[in-house]
């Protein structure tokens, strides 16, 4: 009961911060959002794994480890999480979270190809369930016009490709749990994404003036989703 009990903690903690993220998606775009909650995340995970004695971990991890990590990290958290947000800013909290958080119907195949989970018929009611949860959510509240229904297209899109991306990082992470403990590779997929965030930024157009444009209660915000 541990297990499901800490998942369901987890859901709950997800719909807070998506709520939070949403407030400040109105002046930054998705991924200065990324880098700003990432941050927070690396900060809060850097003192957790110090204080648990998580950091020895670094002593065994080898090329091939270092590789599978960050590929979980790119696929899951830089990626899936940045059209997490497109999915916020286009179609809300109420329909993006839904469909993002169908990603164990894409986490079923894989895991049991990957990891030899096995097939029960409950897998399989649950899969038609989700299926028919992500259609019905996606059809709800369409507007007539077609700059709407376009970017509902955009935002249902993106939810659903993000749901991808965090079951393959799921997939990943939870093969490397064989060898290392999950605040480690928390606080490992941290300091992958945060260069790549920053570098795409400090390349892109805008650069970092979206982040300064925030007020202090948004940035909060961002923060405590974050960690949260």
């Amino acid at each position: 009961m541990l297990g499901e009990a800490l998942v369901i903690a987890a859901s709950f903690c997800w719909a807070v911060g998506a709520n939070f993220y949403k407030n400040s998606l109105r002046k930054a775009d998705p991924i200065s959002l990324n880098l700003l909650r990432s941050s927070a995340a690396a900060v809060f995970l850097l003192i957790a794994a110090m204080i648990s004695g998580k950091m020895g971990y670094f002593l065994i991890l080898d090329g091939t480890s270092a590789m599978c990590l960050v590929g979980g990290a790119l696929a899951g958290w830089a990626i899936g999480d940045t059209l997490y947000f497109l999915g916020l800013k286009w179609i809300g909290v109420s329909r993006a979270v839904p469909l993002t958080y169908a990603y164990p119907l894409f986490m079923i195949p894989l895991s049991i190809f990957f990891l030899n989970e096995p097939l029960t018929a409950n897998i399989i009611l649950g899969t038609i369930a989700i299926v028919s949860a992500v259609w019905l959510i996606s059809k709800s509240g369409e507007d007539s016009s077609h700059a709407v229904s376009a970017k509902m297209r955009l935002g249902v899109a993106a939810s659903i490709i993000a749901a991808f991306c965090w079951a393959v990082g799921a997939t990943i992470f939870k093969i490397m749990m064989k060898t290392f403990d999950p605040i480690f590779i928390a606080f490992f997929k941290m300091l992958i994404i945060l260069p790549f965030l920053a570098g795409y930024i400090s390349l892109s157009s805008g650069g970092f003036a979206q982040l300064s444009s925030l007020e202090r209660h948004e940035i909060l915000m961002a923060v405590a989703g974050g960690i949260i």
